[in-house]
């Protein structure tokens, strides 16, 4: 059972979607120093929240890190994560949701709209 628990542990600190994001916001340079000289990265605010493929993750950001700064770096973080993120501040806290769905290559336009309109219809 511990070896369960630690492969859990892992995955949720290496592998896991908050992980990849978080790992990406550290590399963009989304951090602050302290006063001992060590590094602060954002910080996961409760768990993950999944909708099929997409993920909601909530952020409190260090010390000195803005919104501004945050969208600033979208789209290198959209870039390392492989995803497209919308980002939003609520009450202090940055949300993300990582919209993971894979496009098509090719979608014709029946399946995106529809069969077409008859003529003379109103």
């Amino acid at each position: 059972m511990t070896s369960a628990a630690a492969l859990v542990t892992l995955h949720r600190r290496r592998w896991s979607a908050a992980a990849r994001l978080r790992r990406a916001m550290v590399e963009c340079g989304l951090v602050a120093g302290d006063t001992r000289g060590r590094l602060l990265a954002p910080r996961a605010k409760l768990r993950a929240r999944w909708q099929g493929c997409n993920v909601t993750l909530r952020w409190r950001m260090p010390p000195g890190i803005t919104m501004r700064d945050v969208l600033q770096r979208q789209e290198s973080l959209e870039s390392r994560c492989e995803c497209e993120l919308r980002v939003w501040e609520e009450s202090g806290v940055v949300v993300t949701e990582m919209l993971r769905h894979r496009i098509p290559d090719h979608l014709s336009y029946r399946e995106r709209y529809g069969p077409p309109a008859l003529q003379g219809a109103s």
